[in-house]
């Protein structure tokens, strides 16, 4: 189908569906992948279209979470001479274990099941480096160490935790804005609100890495099917 005759459904179905459209912007107000402005109307399907359409050829950049601000904060505590220091130990070692288990799992999930396109894992500490220019010796391996792989390309999208209870990742342009409207960009791992109640200071439970491995497929369809629409 052309991309003028998609343009004319979604316009049509915006005008048929104002309360549908009200309710999914209530709900997406919380969410923040990244410091950005949403994108509405015209200028959102035109991106939503274009970025997926440059992805195929392009990068899909993983943006990995390493909790680095709240361990920065916990280590801090430590240095100040904090009277609980065993707790606070206690808690830098279950954050570093619970962030390490999912960006392995996370890593090897999107290795084996994501084919859509090119695909790199980036810590979210290199990350504002990498969109200022630099490409060596920022990205992760398997083993979340850092590799000596160049990347010359630009990246296309970026796969991200999502912040706030309702969702879990996201894929968002490279400047950290959201997709919203043709295409669903936002993936739920977990339908509890128990990650949202614990707070940046508490680790979340480990998920199965059959979770992951649901979510990088489900990514690689909805992008694989999105695109076939193009062409």
């Amino acid at each position: 189908m052309q991309l003028q005759q998609y343009r004319l459904a979604i316009s049509s179905r915006k005008n048929n569906s104002i309360l549908a459209f009200f309710i999914l912007s209530l709900s997406l107000l919380s969410i923040k992948p990244l410091q950005g402005q949403m994108f509405v109307g015209k200028e959102t399907t035109e991106l939503a279209y274009n970025s997926i359409d440059k992805l195929k050829e392009g990068l899909l950049v993983v943006r990995l979470y390493t909790n680095h601000n709240a361990l920065d904060t916990l280590h801090a505590m430590l240095a100040r001479g904090s009277a609980n220091k065993a707790g606070i130990r206690h808690k830098i070692n279950q954050i570093k274990e619970v962030r390490d288990y999912e960006n392995r799992m996370i890593i090897k999930a999107m290795k084996q099941e994501y084919q859509f396109s090119d695909i790199a894992f980036i810590p979210d500490y290199n990350y504002e480096a990498y969109l200022n220019g630099e490409r060596k010796n920022i990205c992760w391996n398997e083993s979340l160490e850092e590799t000596d792989m160049d990347l010359y390309t630009e990246p296309s999208l970026v796969l991200s935790r999502a912040q706030g209870a309702n969702y879990d990742w996201a894929v968002i342009l490279p400047q950290g804005q959201a997709l919203d409207d043709p295409f669903p960009n936002f993936f739920k791992m977990n339908p509890t609100l128990i990650q949202f109640m614990k707070g940046a200071f508490q680790p979340k439970a480990k998920e199965p890495y059959e979770k992951y491995q649901a979510l990088a497929a489900k990514i690689n369809e909805k992008l694989s099917t999105f695109y076939a629409t193009l062409h």
